[in-house]
């Protein structure tokens, strides 16, 4: 879990620097750890409905945030920190 924040932090700390390579990595993760969540929203409702509600909205936020990670305003800017 705390490995799992700093290095979520360390690429949110990359990506306002305007390192493109960490962008593309987080979007990469995201992605990745999306072929799991319906399994595990699935499996948390039967356990803890709270629990799996606040996944839900993890992911959408996630979601949200790699669409913002690859508008044209998005890439302007990092184009913009070379």
């Amino acid at each position: 879990f705390v490995f799992g924040i700093l290095i979520l932090s360390f690429l949110v700390y990359q990506i306002n620097a305007g390192k493109n390579w960490a962008r593309i990595l987080l979007v990469v993760l995201i992605v990745i750890g999306m072929f799991t969540i319906p399994l595990d929203i699935i499996a948390f409702f039967k356990f803890n409905q709270l629990l799996a509600i606040i996944i839900s909205v993890q992911t959408i936020i996630e979601l949200a945030a790699v669409g913002l990670l690859m508008t044209k305003q998005s890439n302007e800017w990092f184009k913009a920190k070379k």
